[in-house]
């Protein structure tokens, strides 16, 4: 759950911010696999930052267009995940 009032480290803005940045210069590639195979609780999904990585993930599919985000996520797979 989100608080605003928690002052630590993992939400100060600075940290926000950062978090931020490493979202923007990311492939959609990239954001795909973090998705896939993070934990649950992982940084980039939780509070301010989880919607905005959404945000970012769903424009940058958008702006790679159906064909090539559908061989990104072919070529990210699902790991131990695959089913045969």
């Amino acid at each position: 759950m989100c608080n605003e009032n928690i002052t630590n480290d993992a939400t100060s803005k600075n940290s926000i911010d950062v978090l931020k940045a490493r979202i923007d210069n990311a492939s959609y590639e990239t954001l795909l696999a973090l998705w896939r195979y993070s934990p649950a609780g992982h940084p980039m999904f939780t509070c301010e930052v989880g919607v905005y990585f959404w945000n970012v993930l769903n424009k940058k599919k958008t702006e790679l267009g159906h064909e090539s985000a559908v061989a990104a996520s072919k070529r990210v797979g699902w790991g131990s995940h695959e089913r045969s």
